[in-house]
């Protein structure tokens, strides 16, 4: 009986294979006539013109498509199904058309017509935003890491795609901008809400980063806010407003400048010395030059003629070894952790902890976003990472620099915008042009526009400041 004992076993196992393999085929057959079914009550439906509903022909033809997944003839089938439905004036959702478009993507990701197709409709139906994900989900699918066309793609509408991507991005609304001067869009640590300085009459107020007013143009001078206070000089007199009440808070000094309380301490001016207060004006270390606000943990200062970094425990980072450190109008160097300084007729790029990350620029923008900045070489500008890394060789006679994936450039004495890219978006139409700030929006001047045609008039002339925005189809990091 041992003997026997595998002889039985195997049997055993060849039974069960044999009983399974019965209800295996079984179940196919099954699920084939269920198939069958489905398909040919759909077929029926589609007869009767009878498209939309539970129980009409795209339903039908969806369940079939679930029974059999990755059946690419049918999805787009199913696409048509909702052109016959436009066609007919019978309403349908366009969710549900641009979905249908997504499953025939899902079929075969390398096929080109249900991205376009998905494409135009929602762009007809002013869907552009999600049109663009569409977009960017086709080059995904169907580009190499070069752009170039996978093989078997369509290549001329996979162009076709691109072309309407660049169309997108390339659409801007233009209104008046009603102050005189802009001193550019600061976001504090990177990550604030944007703000920029801006003067009308000779006065000076805030504008967010849509454009809108902050704070009125009432002040001989104003800084950011920080920490619920912000810096104005009215009447001669440089002074504290803290928090929407308007609260006045001063110095234990008359001041002759303010900065920003981007940290615990703010900067301050006392006659010819620069030192820092902290809330309860408490003074710091009056022996600089010159000192800016600190960002990130660093604030830029000069002392004895020469400018360094220090810490918020007021330790100088590497020395006072530079001619300069790139500083905007507000008193910032390392918006986004890293700063610009000059030594040696030359500028380099350092990270926060003074580590050098690139060098030999003969001109520098602080970065205006997370993405390139530009940087001049050669006598031309191009653009670096916030590594150092150049990612756009130098190619322009000037530039500024990216955010919400748009950098300003002149081509021929006007400024336009470029992609990330290369590729340009705005044409080069302005006279002048600044960075974007994060919610995409950027100063910008047009040929002045007099009321009489005359030379003389002309002449006299200013540049005319507008705002100009975009829509921002990609985060603008």
């Amino acid at each position: 009986m041992k003997k026997l004992m595998p002889v039985l076993i195997l049997i055993g196992m060849c039974l069960l294979l044999v009983v399974s393999w019965k209800n295996v085929s079984a179940a196919r057959n099954e699920s084939a006539l269920q198939y069958d079914k489905t398909v040919k009550e759909a077929e029926r439906m589609e007869e009767k013109e009878i498209y939309g509903g539970d129980s009409g022909a795209i339903k039908k033809y969806q369940s079939a498509l679930r029974q059999k997944p990755g059946d690419y003839e049918m999805a787009m089938h199913i696409v048509s199904l909702y052109d016959k439905m436009e066609e007919a004036d019978e309403p349908y959702d366009t969710n549900d058309y641009v979905a249908a478009c997504q499953a025939a993507i899902k079929c075969d990701p390398k096929q080109a017509d249900p991205y376009c197709i998905a494409v135009d409709k929602l762009i007809s139906q002013k869907q552009e935003k999600d049109a663009y994900q569409i977009i960017l989900k086709a080059k995904k699918n169907m580009e190499d890491e070069n752009g170039d066309p996978l093989e078997g793609v369509d290549a001329d509408k996979l162009k076709q795609l691109e072309e309407q991507r660049i169309e997108m991005l390339s659409t801007y609304s233009q209104f008046n901008f009603e102050f005189d001067g802009f001193y550019g869009f600061h976001q504090i640590g990177g990550t604030e809400s944007d703000r920029a300085k801006v003067s009308l009459d000779g006065k000076f107020g805030l504008i967010t980063g849509t454009g809108s007013t902050a704070a009125d143009c009432l002040y001989d001078d104003i800084n950011l806010a920080g920490n619920d206070l912000i810096a104005i000089e009215k009447d001669g007199e440089y002074f504290f407003i803290a928090g929407a009440g308007g609260r006045r808070v001063v110095t234990d000094s008359q001041a002759d400048w303010l900065g920003v309380f981007s940290n615990k301490y703010a900067p301050v001016k006392y006659g010819d010395a620069y030192g820092y207060i902290d809330k309860k004006m408490k003074e710091y270390h009056f022996e600089y030059e010159y000192a800016g606000n600190f960002e990130n943990g660093i604030a830029p200062v000069k002392k004895d003629g020469k400018w360094g970094v220090i810490k918020s425990d007021f330790s100088a980072v590497n020395g006072y070894d530079f001619d300069e450190i790139l500083i905007d109008e507000y008193g910032f160097c390392a918006p986004y952790k890293v700063f610009f300084a000059k030594s040696g007729g030359s500028w380099a790029l350092y990270s926060t902890g003074g580590e050098k990350l690139a060098e030999g620029f003969e001109d520098v923008r602080q970065f205006a976003s997370k993405q390139p900045a530009a940087v001049k070489k050669d006598g031309k500008w191009g653009f670096i990472s916030l590594k150092g890394e150049m990612v756009i060789e130098p190619e322009y006679t000037d530039a500024k620099s990216f955010s919400c994936g748009y950098a300003p450039v002149q081509q021929d004495g006007k400024w336009g915008c470029i992609g990330l890219d290369r590729k340009m978006l705005i044409q080069p139409e302005f006279l002048a042009m600044e960075s974007f700030s994060s919610q995409g929006y950027a100063y910008a001047e047009i040929e002045p526009q007099p009321d009489e045609d005359s030379e003389d008039k002309k002449a006299e002339l200013k540049n005319t400041p507008v705002m100009i925005r975009v829509t921002l189809y990609e985060k603008g990091e």
